[in-house]
């Protein structure tokens, strides 16, 4: 008897839980949820009855919400991360049922009807296309299929956690458009972990360095929604992004995002399929009258084009063939000391050198000192133009051999504006020019360099070209526009060259004749930090297939040189250079933005070598090499043998300080200071970072040395140390100073 009463209970109970998973799941995503009291057992006792486990691990739950979509629950700390909005504990009153359900679903998407030929593209409304959701159980979690029948569209999530990660995958042959509206783009968790500003915290995003946007009940002005392309836009503008140079705007390089709440509880998000399309839109409080900060991921499914026509009354056009490329996120849950933006560089650092994108390329505790010598470049005059010599190979060599005498015994040079036709004459290279000493100059210093044990890297850059150079067909190697013009500048003399184009070129061309000169790697431009879609007839590629063959660039020069560096450092690059240039040491002034942070470099320090800006174009040269302390970057400068004024009415006019004779005995000496207080850290993890107080921050190595930077122009105590102004301290870990 008691066997069958055991019977009927446990047929009872699993009668409910098919009730309340059918009530959840064939409603909308925002659909109230019947009490789960005969369920207790299969939830934390912390979360509320009308949660639904679906699968756990042992940091995290994840469970199916009342009115969220879906919650986890860090068990190591007790808090619970909800994609959507408990709207009834939500403290405004003038929410409309259009808000609720934004709020509350699990992703928001745009459309376009492409019968029509308006091509109007509309924001889902969740009032009007109610969803019916299938779903089926799956390993260590649950798939739902959302099929907006008004739509004729089906959208799947494959939802899972393992260890402390929830991953939300979208299988792109999965999407159906079964009629004449289309996807353009999606927005997924758009409020996952959503915050007041009375909150405690902030929102990490990957402006520049990084960047933190901290909660606060203080009103703020211009309240918008910033949106960070992940490795830029895809404008195929020549004149915009040269502009965007310019003015020192930053892409970003790392597809990422984060939330700290609280004094132990944080996630990181990373976008590991499908980052070569989407941008991270951050969105205040106030945008569109939420009072919640919130940021997530929007995945871009079809561009828009300008028509032909270029009238601006006709709309952008709409692509028709969707991007064949899988997308995912995956959500890190950090808990307790772990809970902050360290914490969130110190997961995405295993993350990556986990999944081989991320290789240590320094074994040894000597910091190399990067120098550029920049060596010629065409002045254009009104009859003839004159090529202008800054630095020749010999007097390369005579730059090295000072250096040398002053013991920096560890350079990896950088020589710009080698080739035929100098700097910008892009895609021409070989033979190395004959005023500056030609292919046997260029021999000899490359004897010298190794001989001294100094690398030798030529610059080059395969994404540029310039009309005036020659050797390329403008119709047939340079990159097109969805609407079938190539893509240039306003004078049409600058061009994109088709990266298909470009590998051949560097493959049939260019690498064997580099091996010939015994140089030791080479450093790209633009490859790092500049992707394009490219519309060519017969030489079509996606970003994702470009990134792809500027990979194949860089592998085949490790191959033949033995090394290669890239200008930029979009993660793509990562696990093929062995260093990195223009990283920068800061964001781009968004009005946002509280604090920039180092995030990039707390990921790859001690596994890449890389550097910032120039010291020698510093605006204040002291707190610029604090800088370079607080951000692990190597003395790295930008000089000539001639001085600077032989450049003033060339392109190459931003060298305003250049002459090596007036920077040799600083940029010795500093080469020496940090191999001498900074030297073991070297081929060391930054895992943290963190601001004592205004203008003075700690930075902790793997191993427990840390060291005090002191921005201000005053001396100061802190945690038991004097810092001197405008200094920096080291503390090995049992608190010996140096």
């Amino acid at each position: 008897m008691k066997a069958k009463q055991g019977i009927s209970k446990l047929l009872y109970l699993l009668l409910c839980i098919g009730i309340i998973l059918s009530n959840f799941f064939l409603n909308t995503p925002f659909s109230k949820i019947v009490s789960a009291d005969k369920v207790n057992n299969d939830v934390s006792e912390k979360l509320p009855d009308s949660y639904i486990k679906i699968a756990e691990t042992d940091e995290i739950v994840l469970c199916t919400a009342h009115n969220y979509g879906i919650a986890v629950e860090d068990k190591r700390n007790g808090h619970l991360w909800s994609s959507g909005v408990d709207y009834e504990k939500y403290d405004e009153d003038d929410l409309n049922d259009l808000m609720i359900s934004k709020m509350t679903a699990l992703f928001d998407f745009k459309y376009t009807n492409t019968a029509n030929k308006k091509y109007a593209i509309v924001a889902v409304d969740y009032t009007i296309h109610k969803p019916e959701v299938n779903t089926k159980p799956a390993k260590n979690g649950i798939n739902m299929l959302y099929k907006f029948d008004k739509l004729g569209i089906s959208i799947p999530l494959k939802i899972s956690i393992e260890k402390n990660i929830l991953t939300i995958h979208i299988s792109v042959e999965e999407i159906k458009e079964e009629g004449d509206y289309h996807l353009i783009s999606l927005d997924l968790l758009p409020f996952m972990g959503a915050s007041y500003n009375k909150e405690q915290g902030y929102m990490f995003y990957p402006d520049g360095s990084g960047a933190l946007f901290r909660f606060t009940n203080e009103p703020r002005k211009n309240i918008n929604r910033s949106s960070f392309y992940i490795y830029g836009t895809d404008s195929l503008d020549i004149d915009k992004y040269e502009d965007n140079n310019n003015i020192n705007i930053k892409a970003a390089m790392l597809p990422v995002f984060g939330i700290k709440k609280g004094e132990d509880a944080a996630f990181l998000a990373a976008i590991t399929e499908g980052e070569y399309d989407v941008a991270v839109n951050f969105t205040p409080s106030g945008f569109s009258n939420i009072h919640l900060n919130r940021i997530s991921p929007e995945f871009t499914y079809r561009r828009t084009y300008k028509d032909l026509r270029d009238n601006p009354n006709i709309p952008p056009r709409i692509e028709t063939e969707m991007l064949k490329t899988d997308r995912e996120v995956k959500y890190f849950f950090l808990a307790n000391d772990n809970a902050d933006y360290s914490g969130m560089a110190n997961e995405y650092r295993n993350y990556l050198i986990e999944k081989g994108d991320l290789v240590k390329k320094i074994d040894e505790n000597s910091i190399p000192m990067g120098l550029d010598l920049f060596m010629g470049i065409k002045e254009e005059r009104i009859l003839f133009d004159k090529f202008i010599q800054a630095t020749t190979f010999k007097q390369a060599e005579t730059i090295l051999k000072e250096f040398s005498e002053q013991g920096v015994d560890n350079i990896q040079v950088c020589l710009i504006g080698w080739g035929a036709k100098g700097y910008g004459s892009y895609p021409v290279f070989f033979p190395p020019n004959s005023k500056l000493g030609g292919a046997g100059g260029l021999k000899e210093l490359a004897e010298y360099t190794k001989e001294k044990g100094y690398l030798l890297y030529l610059d080059a850059n395969f994404a540029d070209a310039n009309k005036d150079s020659g050797d390329f067909s403008v119709r047939n190697d340079t990159v097109y526009s969805k609407n079938g013009l190539i893509v240039s500048d306003m004078t049409n003399k600058k061009f994109l060259l088709n990266p298909i184009i470009a590998l051949k070129r560097f493959n049939n061309q260019f690498i064997s004749k580099a091996k010939e000169f015994k140089i030791d790697g080479l450093c790209f431009e633009q490859i790092g930090s500049q992707l394009y879609h490219d519309y060519h007839k017969k030489y079509s590629a996606t970003r994702e297939e470009t990134a792809q063959y500027w990979q194949e660039m860089l592998e085949e020069t490790g191959k033949q040189l033995g090394t290669s560096g890239v200008s930029g450092g979009n993660s793509y690059v990562l696990k093929h250079v062995d260093r990195l240039f223009d990283i920068p040491v800061e964001d781009s002034g968004n009005i946002i933005t509280n604090e920039a942070i180092p995030f990039y470099q707390m990921v790859i320090h001690g596994y890449v070598t890389y550097s910032s800006t120039p010291g020698n174009l510093f605006y204040d040269f002291q707190n610029q090499k604090l800088k370079w302390v607080e951000y692990g970057c190597i003395p790295y400068f930008k000089l000539t043998y001639s001085k600077s004024d032989v450049l003033k009415y060339t392109d190459y006019n931003s060298l305003f300080s250049s002459y090596y004779k007036e920077w040799l005995d600083i940029a010795s000496n500093i080469y020496k200071e940090f191999n001498e207080r900074l030297g073991e850290l070297w081929p060391k993890e930054i895992v943290k970072h963190e601001q004592l107080r205004e203008n003075i921050y700690k930075v902790t190595y793997g191993g427990g040395t840390s060291v005090y930077i002191n921005h201000n122009q005053a001396n100061v105590f802190t945690e038991g140390y004097e810092i001197k102004a405008v200094d920096y301290l080291v503390v090995d870990k049992e608190g010996n100073m140096r």
